[in-house]
């Protein structure tokens, strides 16, 4: 029987929805690859997309100090979570492994890994992922639908609203994917009145209907639903930058 549960990310509070056919996930090398590690449900992860049919995955778990090396994470290492309850398990030998030693008093047996590795689109709920629940909420002919789909998203996946002339900006972090403690962000959605103007992605592939121009700046893509002149072209890449770390 599947199995509905939820992945979060270590240090964060956002939500991702995903469906299971078992409750835990095994995350592989690449696609199709083998497995490295495995975590029960309720285990905080970031999710990204990486091609049509696979998700990169990340996960930023507590090791043990004694049970690592340097880079190197075996199989067999337990993995933990902020309460330093078991939360998975490694299932091949890791190397280049990026760590960060623990600073609190509590956490002084403990060391921080990232572990990344892929999972089938299938093991998510669309509707968790934001880039996939935009493009599809875009192709919902129903203008009533989809503001209640992007209001559902911005509410459940926390995004942060900025409104700057005419335009709002729903801006989502590409947050706990790393140590980082400002992270930039993952995606803007740009809506000029109540109607979609413009995505920027950064680093993640978008797929629209009926784009009416897109843009590279400083490599980021800015995918536009209607053709923008140069001014408010401007506007948002100026926004955009606002939200990058220092």
């Amino acid at each position: 029987m599947k199995k509905r549960i939820l992945l979060l990310a270590f240090l964060g509070l956002n939500l991702l929805q995903a469906q299971y056919a078992e409750s835990r996930l095994e995350v592989l090398s690449k696609a199709g690859g083998i497995p490295l590690f495995e975590v029960k449900d309720s285990t905080r992860l970031c999710v990204l997309p990486l091609q049509e049919e696979w998700f990169t995955v990340n996960g930023v778990f507590l090791v043990e100090t004694d049970k690592v090396g340097e880079s190197i994470v075996a199989k067999g290492t337990e993995l933990f979570d902020v309460n330093k309850e078991k939360v998975g398990e490694v299932l091949s030998d890791m190397d280049g492994v990026v760590m960060q030693a623990m600073t609190e008093r509590k956490f002084r047996n403990y060391t921080q890994v990232i572990l990344s590795g892929a999972a089938h689109k299938t093991r998510f709920v669309s509707a968790s992922v934001p880039e996939l629940e935009i493009e599809n909420t875009l192709k919902d002919k129903n203008r009533g639908r989809q503001d209640e789909r992007f209001t559902a998203l911005f509410e459940n996946e926390d995004f942060e609203k900025r409104e700057e002339g005419e335009f709002y900006y729903y801006v989502k972090r590409l947050d706990h994917c790393n140590f980082e403690t400002e992270p930039a962000f993952r995606l803007i959605l740009v809506l000029k009145g109540s109607l979609p103007y413009c995505v920027i992605t950064n680093g993640t592939k978008f797929n629209a209907p009926k784009l009416k121009e897109v843009r590279d700046v400083s490599g980021y893509t800015f995918s536009y639903f209607q053709k923008p002149n140069e001014r408010n072209h401007e506007q948002i890449v100026n926004v955009m930058y606002s939200y990058l770390p220092l």
